[in-house]
């Protein structure tokens, strides 16, 4: 009778440690139910995985604040804003935009005061503080002709009859390029105005 086999230790100790690793990497995910423009529906566990439309999605981290999760022809952007509230962005062929959090699985932001409405006036309905961050990213996707994934945005801020979100993008050669996105006192969207000179 031949004696059982040991188990290869050196083995278990290493799928051990990639499980720990790719464990590890996505710590920071929290847990998100979000609906995207052209019918796509992000789920995200705390931690991950991330389901685009029901189905598990390839994820990559760029630090513990972004994250790109792909299925299929749907790149979904998942970023942590600076007040810990997230935000949701999409890319599939050439649509993007953000996506609409659920409140049931996010905690409300709401801003601490409410500005004077004197001022310009925005259009559309109004977007949850701790999703501006996240719109601004996408229309200035739009302006600069890049990714949400290159863009990024800082804290909101209170000014008189706004709700203004500086950002920056990357536009590689061109090198890091500064906008405002502007949201009124009723939290609709006004524009994103260029910091630039040259406008883009």
């Amino acid at each position: 009778m031949r004696p059982a086999k040991e188990p290869n230790t050196k083995k278990i100790i290493l799928a051990a440690a990639v499980l720990a690793a790719s464990t590890g990497a996505f710590a920071k995910l929290p847990l998100i139910n979000a609906s995207c423009p052209t019918d796509i529906s992000v789920h995200v566990d705390e931690g991950g995985p991330v389901y685009v439309n029901g189905k598990e999605a390839q994820i990559k981290r760029f630090n513990d604040n972004d994250y790109e999760a792909r299925q299929g022809n749907a790149v979904v952007s998942i970023n942590i804003n600076l007040d810990g509230s997230p935000g949701v962005s999409y890319t599939r062929s050439k649509a993007n935009g953000i996506c609409t959090i659920k409140p049931d699985a996010a905690p409300a932001h709401t801003p601490a005061a409410t500005p004077s409405a004197h001022g310009p006036q925005g259009k559309g309905d109004p977007v949850s503080a701790g999703n501006m961050p996240a719109f601004c990213r996408g229309e200035a996707s739009s302006l600069y002709g890049t990714r949400p994934t290159y863009i990024k945005t800082g804290n909101l801020a209170k000014a008189a009859g706004s709700y203004p979100v500086k950002g920056t993008v990357d536009k590689s050669n061109e090198g890091m390029k500064s906008f405002v996105c502007s949201f009124d006192a009723h939290c609709r969207f006004i524009e994103v105005q260029p910091q630039d000179s040259d406008g883009e």
